[in-house]
């Protein structure tokens, strides 16, 4: 029994009041694409050590969608309830995120992303201070020992997944004129939102009976939420001409003008990089913007079920 007490209150004495563990790693991808992998925290699933741990774990987002004020609250049976939210934002260098758990107390956890030569250096420092006496130290000396591979892991795995993204976005602006074209209304979750869309061009084409020669230019799709939610509304587009929508019911004007753009070549799957690169553009340069659109420069009468070619993605601005 002396024991007992002399472990639970005579070592915390001896013991320091804060956590402080701090790892690095190299990385060779651009600073802008690390930076926003941290700075967004939906984008944590991608690497996070704590996901495979927590399969069934439930998640609520809150506040802006990356930057300061983001906030990510979850419930799992392995780790309880618990938050993050982004305290301090400074594309692309560092931010401070304060980590809640509750009755078990909290923590800060500081990133660093600086540019060395051709690799970038990515450091993690996790703190907890200010721990109580006695249980609160004792906790401490475990916890130590418990976040540092968990740290590592996370940092290998945002290594590993930054190492394989596309190209960093090239974002400028541009001007488009308004569009007559046949329409088509859909829905899709995110995850299946270009099976969709190519589905319901084809059913568009099929319905209306349009010919590749009435057709006056590339498909495009107009969103009416934003492409970063969970189930994504959008309006299908094929460009006409004035005497193509005369007998036509499905016909709309989209009004365009000034958008923000970037362009590339490859495959559909790199679209979801590049609609994340354009809103954390926004996001860090602070601008407004309607509901954005994308022109596909393929052949939807010619082309093969796997997605691939030049997207121009496009987000309105507000003057």
């Amino acid at each position: 029994m002396l024991i007992m007490v002399a472990i639970v209150f005579v070592v915390p004495l001896f013991l320091p009041t804060s956590v402080h563990v701090s790892q690095s790693i190299t990385v060779g991808a651009d600073q802008t694409r690390i930076f926003r992998q941290i700075n967004n925290l939906r984008n944590w699933s991608n690497w996070s050590p704590w996901k495979s741990d927590n399969p069934n774990s439930t998640s609520v987002f809150s506040g802006p969608i990356s930057g300061k004020g983001s906030m990510h609250q979850w419930t799992s049976e392995q780790m309880g309830e618990g938050s993050i939210e982004i305290l301090e934002s400074y594309p692309y260098d560092s931010l401070v995120s304060r980590l809640d758990f509750g009755n078990r107390g909290s923590a800060r956890d500081y990133w660093s992303v600086t540019i060395s030569g051709d690799s970038t250096i990515v450091r993690w420092t996790f703190v907890a201070d200010s721990l109580t006496y006695p249980l609160g130290r004792l906790n401490g000396l475990v916890m130590k020992w418990m976040i540092r591979p968990y740290q590592l892991d996370g940092l290998v795995h945002l290594k590993q997944f930054c190492e394989n993204l596309p190209p960093i976005a090239d974002v400028h602006e541009i001007f488009h004129d308004d569009l007559t074209a046949l329409y088509r209304d859909g829905s899709a979750p995110k995850d299946s939102l270009n099976i969709a869309i190519i589905a319901g061009f084809r059913q568009l084409i099929q319905e209306s009976g349009i010919t590749e020669k009435e057709v006056t230019g590339f498909p495009f799709i107009v969103f009416q939420n934003m492409p970063h939610q969970e189930v994504i509304l959008f309006r299908l587009g094929l460009p006409v001409d004035r005497e193509s929508t005369s007998s036509r019911t499905n016909v709309f004007t989209h009004h365009r003008g000034a958008a923000l753009l970037t362009e590339f070549s490859g495959p559909g799957s790199h679209l979801p990089f590049y609609r994340g690169d354009l809103i954390e553009y926004l996001v860090e340069k602070e601008r407004f913007i309607e509901m954005p659109y994308e022109i596909w420069m393929i052949n939807l009468f010619h082309g093969a079920d796997s997605l691939s070619g030049t997207f121009q993605l496009c987000y309105p601005v507000k003057p």
